[in-house]
């Protein structure tokens, strides 16, 4: 309760300014481009909330100063500061329907954004598994899904993550490094059904990941795809249930795996949220892989929410994983 009420005092968001950080994806936005639009951002934040003037300030000297070091956060990391009633970009009041407000990492939300609206969900995440004293450490950042609803129950996603991927062997880094673009991701997301009648809500899923889109060090063979049934149950005023289910098709392999994942989740207060999730996949000739993690999550304001969780794998395949993440929505204005 102390946490809950020290953020909500430390975040002051009005009517006419809102601290947006925002993730831009390295292939539209460089990192000079970035710095020049800064000092005017700050400018604009002047007769702003003394308390978020210096929060913002502070930010700024972080992701610039301390992280300028890193190549790839210069060039896909930088804070803009927005003020809204400039904007054509207006962010109401209305709670995140669409945010993965009880939903792990892996289980999508049951419905779209609706129209008009753009949600940015982005974050970072690190993995590792070791195999016969051979460790395998992936980096993964600017883990950017950009979703933009163009109809109420119909939404446009595209995605791309940065990976970077070390390899030590008795503890000896490897020359082996692996560094660059994953797979383009491209899809669409349909609203199939409302919840009533002890019936869940249901969306339907499909996404293509090309394969010119990728780096080098993580190009595939051939184009992968998958689809997913996505449906949720509210069990009451603080708990849900969320589960999908589908197939893909991809890493170079012509056999279909099955796709699962079951999350459950609690809200602590009005803004803190727990939650629990299974999930995995399974092979038609291979061996199945079965995941679990759990976090927290944690609703700054109503079109923005922080999130961290931690995790493992119930089978080989995973010795930890460590990731947060952030989520925003801009609704367009009437």
């Amino acid at each position: 309760i102390l946490l809950d009420k020290y953020f909500s005092c430390f975040f002051i968001i009005n009517e006419y300014y809102i601290l947006s950080i925002l993730f831009l994806i390295s292939f539209t936005v460089s990192s000079t481009t970035a710095l020049k639009k800064l000092p005017a951002a700050l400018n604009e934040l002047t007769t702003a909330p003394p308390n978020l003037v210096k929060f913002t300030e502070a930010l700024t000297f972080i992701a610039l100063k301390a992280l300028t070091p890193a190549p790839i956060v210069k060039s896909t990391l930088s804070l803009i500061l927005v003020s809204v009633d400039k904007s054509p970009i207006s962010l109401e009041p209305v709670l995140l329907s669409a945010v993965k407000l009880t939903s792990g990492p892996a289980t999508e939300a049951s419905s779209t954004v609706g129209k008009g609206t753009l949600q940015i969900e982005t974050g970072a995440f690190y993995d590792s598994f070791t195999n016969n004293n051979v460790n395998f450490k992936n980096y993964t950042i600017n883990t950017t899904l950009i979703r933009y609803g163009i109809l109420e129950n119909l939404e446009l996603r595209i995605g791309w993550d940065f990976v970077e991927g070390i390899t030590t062997e008795n503890n000896l880094k490897l020359n082996n490094i692996t560094s660059g673009l994953s797979p383009l991701l491209l899809g669409v997301k349909i609203d199939v059904s409302k919840e009533q009648n002890g019936m869940p809500e249901i969306a339907f899923i499909g996404h293509i990941f090309p394969l010119f889109s990728a780096s080098k060090d993580f190009r595939p063979k051939s184009t992968a795809v998958d689809f997913r049934f996505s449906l949720s149950h509210t069990l009451n005023d603080k708990s849900s249930l969320g589960y999908n289910l589908g197939a893909e098709w991809g890493n170079d392999s012509p056999e279909v795996s099955g796709i699962y994942t079951v999350a459950y989740g609690h809200s602590l207060t009005s803004r803190f949220g727990f939650y629990v999730e299974l999930y995995g996949d399974l092979p038609e000739d291979s061996k199945a892989n079965h995941y679990w993690d759990a976090g927290f999550t944690y609703l700054i304001s109503n079109n923005l929410q922080l999130d961290t969780y931690l995790g493992t794998s119930l089978t080989s395949g995973q010795d930890i994983l460590i990731g947060l993440g952030a989520s925003f929505r801009f609704l367009k204005k009437n």
